[in-house]
């Protein structure tokens, strides 16, 4: 997943959550910046060759999007929700 910073100052995701609307959730345990105006590619796998020839720069886990209905939420570290993604 690629997460966007749109702001003019860069963004720490350390304590930030990714969830969906029942169980899963990932808490990024890292320092991660996103920079001003900038982007940030999380993955399950780091290697980009088992990752379809993506390079990102962190791993998350507890975390699986379904090819079928799924949803996908950007939680801040107080819970608010920053971003949703839904499909079907």
């Amino acid at each position: 997943m690629e997460i966007h910073n749109p702001g003019t100052e860069a963004v720490n995701l350390r304590n930030w959550s990714l969830a969906d609307l029942s169980s899963d959730r990932h808490v990024v345990t890292a320092d991660l910046w996103v920079p001003p105006a900038g982007y940030v590619v999380l993955a399950r796998d780091l290697n980009p060759a088992t990752n379809g020839g993506v390079t990102a720069i962190y791993q998350y886990s507890g975390l699986s999007m379904a090819n079928s209905a799924d949803e996908l939420l950007l939680l801040a570290p107080d819970g608010a929700e920053m971003d949703r993604v839904l499909w079907l």
